[in-house]
């Protein structure tokens, strides 16, 4: 079963800048992934969280909305301590940054077969879930084929 979770990035995009074609883009997604009960791992809620803080004070409390709402339309892919011996792992064996490791350990153990986000190689496989950059024209097919129409 494919099952698709959103970085960090996306949610960014969608919240700071939906007048743009990458923020509308971002929100679309949004949307799609959400209709098939899509992951969003905890630590992506809270990075979300700190960046519009930091570049976006005034959007804050409606970034704490759109937070809250989240959890209520996704899979929340929680981290504990198994989640972090696996993204100490991925970390050490791929070089990732650490939470970026945390964000794809939580999204395996949820059942992610997917990480939407443009911060890894398009195309590239880690321990089973594939990165796709939604943001590239290339990846418009694959993204018709994981996500339903709006």
């Amino acid at each position: 079963m494919i099952r698709v979770a959103l970085d960090t990035n996306i949610l960014v995009y969608a919240e700071l800048e939906p007048d743009t074609e990458k923020g509308a883009s971002a929100g679309s997604l949004i949307e799609r992934a959400a209709i098939e009960q899509g992951i969003i791992a905890a630590q992506v809620i809270g990075e979300f969280l700190a960046v519009i803080r930091r570049k976006r004070p005034e959007l804050f409390p409606g970034g704490c909305e759109l937070a809250i709402e989240l959890t209520s339309l996704f899979k929340i892919a929680e981290t504990d301590a198994t989640v972090m011996r696996h993204a100490v792992e991925l970390a050490q064996r791929h070089r990732l940054q650490v939470w970026d490791a945390v964000i794809c350990a939580a999204s395996l153990r949820a059942g992610a077969t997917h990480l939407f986000t443009e911060d890894m190689q398009d195309g590239a496989v880690l321990d089973g879930l594939s990165f796709v950059n939604p943001f590239l024209p290339s990846s418009r097919t694959e993204l018709g084929r994981l996500l339903p129409p709006l």
